[in-house]
């Protein structure tokens, strides 16, 4: 079997795979037509690839223990997530073979991950044996607005960190070719 016909039999799986939705039984493409007829829409949204840790886990870690989850939380980047968003606010999150799937369904229309505020960024040179690395952490649009903004969300969440850039992006690869260019 070619790794064409692999990816496209993977594919074909997901989508025949069976979900409860409203007490029916439904594959998945049946609920991704369902969604569009109801007037979902897909939306794609940049986020952190490591997320915060409850306040519990907070609470019984050790500063080293916070200090290695922040280290991990800022050289682990951002992913895509995948949504289906109606008028009213009401979302699914999807898979990407999902949404790939629903995007040639409502004919191949051109949807661009929302834009986001990213924040580039320096790792203090005590990690990794002294060895500074470029991390980046995503946020609300609205962050974007003014430098003060951006370093006080990141102080929040990383200490010692080394603002290089921020700005408006959709994905952190486009974030990175716009703090290098």
């Amino acid at each position: 079997m070619t790794l064409q016909k692999a990816n496209e039999k993977r594919i074909e799986n997901f989508l025949a795979k069976q979900i409860r939705h409203n007490g029916k039984i439904l594959s998945m493409r049946e609920f991704m037509d369902s969604l569009i007829a109801d007037g979902y829409s897909p939306r794609a949204k940049a986020e952190q690839k490591v997320g915060h840790p409850s306040s519990r886990q907070t609470f019984r870690w050790n500063n080293e223990q916070q200090r290695e989850h922040q280290i991990k939380r800022a050289l682990g980047g951002t992913v895509l997530k995948y949504s289906m968003v109606s008028s009213d606010g009401s979302f699914y999150d999807i898979e990407k073979i999902a949404y790939d799937y629903v995007i040639e369904k409502m004919g191949g229309v051109n949807v661009k991950p929302e834009t986001m505020c990213f924040a580039i960024f320096n790792s203090p040179s005590s990690l990794r044996g002294g060895k500074r690395e470029r991390c980046v952490a995503v946020y609300s649009r609205t962050v974007a607005t003014e430098e003060q903004r951006v370093r006080s969300m990141l102080s929040t969440d990383f200490t010692h960190y080394d603002l290089v850039w921020f700005g408006e992006a959709t994905s952190q690869k486009e974030a990175l070719e716009l703090a290098e260019g």
